[in-house]
């Protein structure tokens, strides 16, 4: 697809995106101009329009920045820099506040550990496990003090996804539920910090899960979100199988069925062939 797309300003001088945005309008025309982008460059064109105007669309903004592995995060940085001369970390500084805006700088400045099991050992695993029980009451989930590196969450995003998805059996095991739990249970964090929590731990654990998640919170409610229902199938579209599989197993309802339900006219028809190609309904 983004093959095409260079091709298509090889030969007509002119951006697929740009001739889609300026031909096209409304929730199909934006699905167009994402799918006509690179993946990063989607993501890219996203978070300018979650910061557009005062403040920022936070639900668009988590699900681009926290849960991305080092190399991603790297090449998201770098591209959003070249394409819009604007550092996006201090983007996130401004745009931000509050506990989302720790958490996102603790995404965007702390790699990912390399996994060892040398390194990331069961013992290590029960103490980060009771680490996250102890402190679900506490005030220190970024840091006290200034030391971010002894942040709870600091050790959450640091943490290689075997080891973490070892942690959460320790945890549930010992403590009789999940990790998740804990920062549902953490009384000073805002509602839109336990969201971009939850969706980072949730990324590393069970990502196929986490994204099915997400995209029924678009649908949730009295409107549909279309921007976020078409940021999460353009972003996702190389999981999208395995995301459509999970959706059918919490849910009991299939991916199609949802969009049908959701949506209309040229935009139901695209969001479903691009779920169509990646797993087609039983009988299609």
């Amino acid at each position: 697809r983004h093959l095409l797309s260079q091709r298509f300003k090889e030969i007509h001088g002119e951006h697929l995106c740009d001739v889609f945005a300026s031909c096209l309008s409304g929730d199909f025309g934006v699905a167009l101009e994402l799918l006509a982008l690179s993946p990063v460059a989607a993501d890219c064109r996203l978070i300018q329009i979650a910061c557009d105007g005062v403040g920022a669309k936070e639900l668009y903004l988590f699900p681009i920045v926290c849960g991305r592995s080092n190399e991603d995060r790297i090449i998201l940085q770098k591209t959003f820099l070249e394409l819009n001369q604007t550092d996006l970390g201090k983007l996130m500084l401004k745009k931000l506040s509050f506990d989302l805006e720790k958490l996102v700088y603790i995404c965007m400045h702390y790699a990912e550990e390399k996994y060892d099991p040398k390194i990331h050992t069961e013992e290590q695993a029960h103490r980060l496990a009771d680490c996250l029980f102890e402190q679900a009451e506490a005030e220190n989930w970024f840091g006290t003090n200034g030391n971010i590196n002894e942040a709870v969450f600091t050790r959450i995003c640091v943490a290689p996804p075997p080891f973490l998805t070892l942690t959460d059996k320790i945890h549930c095991k010992k403590y009789g539920h999940p990790i998740f739990y804990s920062v549902c249970k953490a009384q000073q964090l805002n509602p839109s910090c336990k969201k971009a929590a939850l969706f980072s731990i949730g990324m590393k654990i069970r990502p196929f899960e986490t994204v099915a998640k997400l995209i029924k919170s678009a649908c949730a409610g009295l409107g549909t979100d279309e921007l976020l229902l078409t940021s999460c199938i353009v972003r996702y579209q190389g999981i999208l199988k395995e995301v459509a599989l999970a959706h059918l197993d919490l849910f009991e309802r299939s991916l199609q069925d949802r969009i049908r339900g959701e949506t209309s006219g040229s935009y139901k028809r695209l969001l479903l062939a691009l779920v169509d190609a990646a797993l087609p309904e039983p009988g299609s």
